[in-house]
């Protein structure tokens, strides 16, 4: 009887009460799912640091990028004359297959003056058109430029001749002095930092 009573005199007020549990319960499952996706997130990047250090244990994480395809982590390692710097996702993992810069730092006295000059000794982009590469120089000029660099060099191997055209335009994207011999059979590439 006195579910009757009340369901007659509060009718309106029972229904706007269950309608307002319901949006409740959904938001709470909204939440939950958010955070269940906020959750698998931080373990896929715990898991992508954990991958960097067990390859290299001397490994320093210098950013955080996304090229067109995924986020990437971008780490240097830098030991005596070395200085390479690679990406690491998920998509990339094995060290074989780590987009990178391999370089060397050169050591001169110009002038009576102490100079470091960086020579590009290679790049592994892996994939073609994601942006690594892009992603590897931007962070190569930057610490170039922390480390009071006066130059980065670099060769065009004849090895690579197929693709002189978009190793131009690469290179010159990053304002870079791009000159090939002349039969353009290979080439040399310069910026100058300081």
């Amino acid at each position: 009887m006195k579910k009757i009573l009340l369901n007659t005199l509060f009718k309106k007020e029972i229904a706007e009460f269950h309608k307002t549990e319901k949006e409740l319960i959904w938001k709470i499952k909204n939440i939950e799912k958010n955070a269940e996706k906020q959750i698998e997130e931080v373990k896929r990047n715990s898991a992508i640091a954990e991958r960097i250090f067990n390859l290299f244990d001397d490994a320093e994480i210098i950013g955080i990028e996304e090229n067109k395809f995924e986020k990437v982590y971008v780490f240097k390692k830098q030991k005596g004359s070395s200085l390479d710097i690679f990406l690491c996702s998920q998509t990339y993992q094995a060290i074989n297959g780590l987009p990178r810069i391999l370089t060397t730092i050169n050591y001169k006295k110009r002038d009576g003056i102490d100079q470091k000059n960086i020579k590009i000794d290679d790049i592994q982009t892996v994939d073609i058109d994601l942006g690594n590469g892009s992603i590897l120089m931007k962070y190569l000029i930057k610490l170039a430029k922390a480390q009071k660099v006066s130059s980065i060099t670099g060769w065009l191997s004849s090895v690579d001749q197929n693709h002189f055209d978009r190793s131009e335009h690469y290179y010159e994207k990053f304002e870079f002095d791009v000159k090939f011999n002349n039969d353009r059979s290979e080439g040399s590439i310069k910026l100058d930092i300081l």
